[in-house]
C-alpha cells in the first residue's frame, strides 16, 4: 500500500503549500524534490542506496519546510539560462543538519537502440549543484556506482546521470556556506526550469514563534527514562533553542542547575538523569533576528524510581506482543528489532526476540535490550540469570549479557555472558554476579552482534540481592572448607557434595572457572588477576556461596 500512502501524502503537501503560498501550486520537481531531501535514512549506508532509493517518505519533516518557507526562502522555484549560474551565501548555525536539494523536470532525451542496461547516461540538460563550505572545501552531491551497486553513495565528484542532486553535510561547522548551482555542456533550449530546497540555515525575515508544547516524555508524566530522549514541538522559524532545564524553580521560576540557557540546535537533548527524579524545561526559540516573545511555559516530568524489591523477575506473559516490557528499552542500530514473541519461550508461551519480522534473512545485527535501573547496596551480592538461544539451532549467533551504571550502550562494559558461536537446540542458562562497592543503581544489557545471523530469543530474566557474603581465607574444619592459597581456590567437603557444580565469578560477575567438584578440589587462579572472587557451590536444590582474596 506504499503508492496510495504515498500519494496521498504528496497531494496533501501540494495542499498545504497553497494555503501558505497564496494558492499557488508547486511544480512536480518542487514537489519530487521536497519529498527526497526531506525522506528518512533507510539501508545499510547514508545516502541513496539500490534497496531503499532515497529512503523513507517523511511527510510531517516535508510540511515542516513548507511552512518554513514563509518566514525564510528555503523552497525556490527558478530558471537558469544559458552563461549563467545561481549563487547564494547562507549562515548555517553551528551543528546544523544543513542539507541542499535541486531536481528538474529534463526534457526527453534520444532513446539508444535496444540493450539490456545501457549504460549511456540520458540526462540532455546537466545541471550541477556544489556547496562551498566556510574553509573553502567543495562538497559535491551524493551519487551511486552503477558499477558497484552494494557500495555507499559518494559525495567526492559531480554528478551527470540524475535530475536530482543533494548536498548533506550533517553537524555542520558554523559559518557562511555558498551554494552553486551550474551546468556541464549546453542546455539545450537556452534555459532549464530547476526547483530548489535548503535546511538547516539561519536566513529568517521574522521572529521565531513558541513551541507549542513538550512531546516526550509527555508534560507532567512519570516515570521517564533517566536518558530520555527530551523533546518539544519544533517551533515555526527557529534555528536554534535557548534551553533552561534543571531540578530548581519548582516550576515557577526558569530551572537553571542543569542547563542555563544553553543554546541547542535540535528540538531535543539526551543526557543522563537521576533517577525519582522531577524536573522542570523552559524553551526559548531563537533565529537570527532574535529570540521568541512570551514562551514563559515551564514544562515538567518525573524519572522512573529503581527497581528495590527483589528477587525481580521479568517473564515476558503479561507483554502484549510485540510491545517491550514496561520500563525497558531497545536500541536498534539494525535493521531488526527487539520485540516480545509467541514463536517461542523457555517458560509460558512468550519471549523477547531479536530478528527480522519480514521473513527468514541473514542479517548482520547490532541490536540492545536493556533494563529499568536496580538500586544496589555496597556490600551486598547481587545475582542475575537469564536463558537464551539462537533462532536457528545449528546456526551461529553472537549473543551477550553486560551490566553497567548507566543505561547508554557505551556504558554497559561489565561481561556476564558473551557468546560469539551459540548453535544449541536448546536454552542456555546464562547468571553473573555483581559486587557494588557504593550505595547506586546499575542496568543490564543483553546485545545481539551476529556478523550474518538469524536473530536471538530471550526469557525469564532475574536479579536477587543474595545480601553479604562472609570472606574466607582460612582453613577450617565445617563440613565446607572453601579458602585461598597460593593462587589456588580449594574446595573440601565430606560426601555429600561430591559432584556438585563449582562457578567461581570475579568481582565483576565474569564466570571464570565451571566444573565437578570431587571431595578435594583445587582451581588454578595463576592465570587470573589478583582480587576478590565469588566461589559458588550447587548440588541439588543446595548452595553455598563464599568469597576468597587471590593474592
Amino acid at each position: 500500500m506504499s503508492a496510495p500512502n504515498v500519494s496521498g501524502s504528496m497531494a496533501m503537501l501540494q495542499y498545504h503549500y497553497q494555503q501558505t503560498h497564496n494558492d499557488t501550486p508547486m511544480r512536480a520537481a518542487t514537489l519530487k524534490g521536497l519529498v527526497i531531501h526531506t525522506a528518512s535514512e533507510a539501508g545499510p549506508d547514508p545516502g541513496p542506496d539500490y534497496m531503499f532509493g532515497w529512503g523513507l517518505m517523511d511527510s510531517e519533516f516535508a510540511a515542516r519546510v513548507i511552512s518554513d518557507d514563509v518566514g525564510q526562502n528555503v523552497i525556490d522555484e527558478l530558471t537558469l539560462s544559458s552563461g549563467d549560474s545561481y549563487t547564494r551565501d547562507v549562515y548555517v548555525p553551528e551543528g546544523s543538519d544543513f542539507k541542499v536539494t535541486i531536481c528538474w523536470t529534463d526534457i526527453a532525451g534520444t532513446p539508444t537502440s535496444p540493450q539490456l542496461d545501457p549504460p549511456t547516461p540520458m540526462l540532455v540538460n546537466n545541471l550541477d549543484l556544489r556547496v562551498e563550505d566556510p574553509s573553502n572545501d567543495t562538497h559535491f552531491p551524493l551519487k551511486l556506482d552503477k558499477d558497484n551497486p552494494s557500495a555507499a553513495a559518494t559525495n567526492n565528484s559531480k554528478n551527470s546521470v540524475d535530475n536530482v542532486e543533494k548536498v548533506e553535510i550533517n553537524d555542520a561547522p558554523g559559518g557562511t556556506y555558498t551554494i552553486v548551482v551550474d551546468y556541464d555542456g549546453s542546455l539545450q533550449g537556452g534555459s532549464q526550469a530547476y526547483s530548489i530546497i535548503i535546511t538547516g540555515i539561519d536566513d529568517y525575515t521574522v521572529a521565531p514563534e513558541c513551541s507549542a508544547g513538550l512531546l516526550d516524555p509527555l508534560n507532567a508524566g512519570v516515570d521517564a527514562f533517566v536518558n530520555h530522549k527530551v523533546t518539544w514541538s519544533p517551533a515555526l522559524f527557529a534555528s536554534t533553542y535557548d534551553v533552561y532545564f534543571g531540578t530548581d524553580g519548582g516550576g515557577v521560576t526558569p530551572p537553571t542547575n542543569v542547563l542555563n540557557g544553553d543554546n541547542i540546535v535540535d528540538n531535543s537533548f539526551t543526557m543522563l538523569l537521576n533517577s525519582n527524579t522531577t524536573y522542570y524545561l523552559q524553551v526559548v526559540p531563537r533565529n537570527s533576528q532574535g529570540t521568541a516573545i512570551g514562551c514563559s511555559d515551564i514544562w515538567l516530568f518525573k524519572t522512573m524510581a529503581p527497581i528495590e524489591a527483589f528477587p525481580y523477575e521479568q517473564g515476558m506473559e503479561d507483554v502484549e506482543k510485540p510491545e517491550l516490557p514496561e520500563f525497558w528499552q531497545a536500541y536498534n542500530y539494525s535493521e531488526q528489532k527487539w520485540l516480545s514473541t509467541n514463536l517461542i519461550a523457555h517458560s509460558g508461551s512468550k519471549a523477547m526476540s531479536c530478528y527480522f519480522d519480514g521473513g527468514l534473512v541473514e542479517f548482520e545485527y547490532d541490536n540492545w535490550f536493556v533494563s529499568p535501573p536496580f538500586e544496589v547496596k555496597a556490600g551486598n551480592e547481587y545475582y542475575t540469570s537469564f536463558y537464551y538461544k539462537g533462532f536457528i539451532p545449528g546456526h551461529s549467533e553472537s549473543f551477550g549479557a553486560y551490566w553497567g551504571f548507566t543505561p547508554f550502550v557505551e556504558d554497559l562494559n561489565n561481561v556476564i555472558v558473551e557468546n560469539d558461536n551459540i548453535t544449541e537446540a536448546n536454552w542456555a542458562l546464562g547468571e553473573g554476579m555483581i559486587f557494588p562497592t557504593t550505595d547506586t543503581v546499575v542496568y543490564l544489557g543483553f546485545h545481539v552482534y551476529s556478523p550474518n545471523g538469524y536473530g536471538a530469543f530471550l526469557d525469564d530474566i532475574n536479579f536477587e540481592n543474595w545480601g553479604p557474603v562472609s570472606i574466607e581465607n582460612n582453613i577450617d574444619e565445617s563440613m565446607v572448607n572453601i579458602y585461598s592459597a597460593h593462587k589456588q581456590i580449594n574446595i573440601k567437603t565430606d560426601d555429600y557434595w561430591k559432584d556438585a557444580d563449582i562457578k567461581v565469578v570475579s568481582l565483576m560477575g565474569q564466570e571464570v572457572f565451571n566444573g565437578k567438584h570431587q571431595i578435594n578440589t583445587s582451581v588454578n587462579m595463576s592465570s587470573f588477576e589478583t582480587g576478590i572472587y565469588l566461589v559458588r557451590l550447587v548440588k541439588g536444590n543446595q548452595s553455598i556461596t563464599k568469597k576468597v582474596i587471590i593474592k
